[in-house]
């Protein structure tokens, strides 16, 4: 039986993709839109990754004891959510107009003041990850900088784009891109931010040029760009240390050339053994310990506040599982673990939560590829929206009320950098033409 549920599992994620695709070659949806990052999220780390539990029985370090029976339950959730997000995307169509009321940065009109826009976002990122100390307020200014990173390489993607053939350009393209990427792992464990800058080079070449052709004629550069920032999220998988959460970019470079990509790379495809952990809250919600309920949205709503001046703030549930799994004499670490988003609505009241959780996502994601689709001709208001995209990629595996308020936090912040960045292109192209 636990075969036959992650068999359902796999054709859960195979429709997924089918979707996503049908979309794109119909031109509903753009290839790369939000709310297809956010199901490949899903599939990573909701389907796939329980699937793979079900079918090897091999549950890592979580003591599943009712595989079966939790796995129908899991099913059931999995499914209901996917329903209720796809009816809450495609049916919220107030969303559209509430999209055509927001002012997102113009289009920059000169390729020389994209180069220059693309050095000062790339200067920002380095003040506010690097300079920036300032308490109560540095972690805010360092998923900014994440962001400004992410526009950084994604601007100067965007113009190589359009002329490949530029070996200056080119040049100029990898050296932003990497020192992008090497101010968004300063001090960082997560991938997400590596992803964030990784992804809005792909989007960058995808608006820029791929957009604008067939879809056969663009899977070649499509495969070869993602698997680039695959080998590169490989090694820095393979080379995290639990022990070691604030590591610089050259130790982190460092220790990179000595990992074994393969181990990282299988660390990715297992989702992070997120679907077992999901697993586990299912069973000992609310039997073991009581429901957290609803503490994914209160969680988005106090994450900013420090912990030092909201002394009795409750601690994420990714925090919490080692804890509780070590009382079953188990040692996961000192490190927080993802629950899944089932397994969060499964700690945080059943049912109930799931579905408020499927319909709020569900139009977030419909307004944002709202944004998306009205704005895609504008670089600044493209990235804007991509500047957070690990997280809106992480929100699926948890823990989903932190890098819900990082996804948000950094797309608003960058909006309002990329507005005045935007006016002040504006003004000097102004006189040239």
């Amino acid at each position: 039986m636990a075969y036959v549920i992650a068999i359902y599992l796999v054709c859960l994620a195979l429709l997924l993709m089918l979707y996503i695709w049908l979309q794109y070659r119909s031109r509903r949806r753009d290839l790369l839109c939000l709310r297809n990052i956010f199901l490949v999220g899903f599939i990573l780390f909701q389907l796939t990754s329980p699937a793979l539990s079900l079918w090897l029985m091999n549950f890592g370090k979580m003591p599943v004891m009712y595989p079966v029976k939790t796995g129908i339950i899991y099913s059931i959730m999995a499914t209901l959510f996917l329903i209720l997000f796809m009816v809450a995307y495609h049916k919220c169509n107030f969303l559209t107009k509430w999209a055509h009321k927001v002012k997102m940065p113009a289009p920059v009109p000169d390729n020389f003041l994209l180069a220059m826009l693309s050095l000062m976002f790339l200067a920002t990122s380095a003040l506010l990850c690097l300079v920036v100390k300032i308490p109560y307020v540095f972690f805010l200014s360092v998923m900014l900088g994440v962001g400004c990173a992410g526009i950084a390489a994604g601007l100067i993607s965007w113009l190589w784009a359009r002329r490949p053939w530029n070996l200056p350009l080119l040049v100029l393209t990898i050296i932003i891109v990497l020192v992008a990427m090497a101010l968004s792992v300063t001090g960082a464990f997560g991938r997400r931010p590596l992803v964030t800058v990784a992804m809005a080079v792909l989007v960058a070449c995808y608006f820029a040029n791929w957009r604008y052709r067939p879809p056969h004629k663009i899977m070649i550069q499509f495969i070869v760009i993602s698997l680039l920032g695959t080998v590169v999220l490989s090694y820095y998988t393979a080379a995290r240390d639990p022990g070691e959460h604030k590591r610089s970019a050259m130790q982190h470079f460092q220790a990179m050339m000595t990992a074994n990509p393969t181990k990282g790379l299988l660390d990715l495809m297992a989702g992070q053994n997120t679907g077992s952990n999901s697993f586990w809250l299912i069973e000992n919600f609310p039997k073991q310990h009581p429901y957290r309920w609803f503490m994914t949205v209160r969680g988005v709503i106090e994450y900013p506040i420090p912990r030092n001046l909201y002394t009795s703030k409750p601690e994420g549930l990714g925090i919490l599982i080692p804890t509780y799994i070590r009382q079953y004499g188990v040692a996961l670490g000192q490190f927080n673990v993802g629950p899944g988003i089932i397994g969060h609505a499964a700690a945080e009241g059943g049912f109930p939560p799931l579905i408020v959780y499927a319909l709020l996502y569900g139009m977030l994601l419909r307004f944002l590829d709202d944004l998306l689709a009205i704005h895609s001709g504008s670089v600044l208001a493209v990235l804007v929206l991509f500047s957070a995209a690990g997280q809106t990629l992480a929100v699926p595996r948890g823990e989903s009320s932190s890098f819900t308020f990082i996804w948000l936090f950094t797309v608003v912040s960058t909006w309002v950098v990329a507005r005045l960045y935007g006016n002040m292109a504006r003004l000097f192209a102004a006189p040239a033409s």
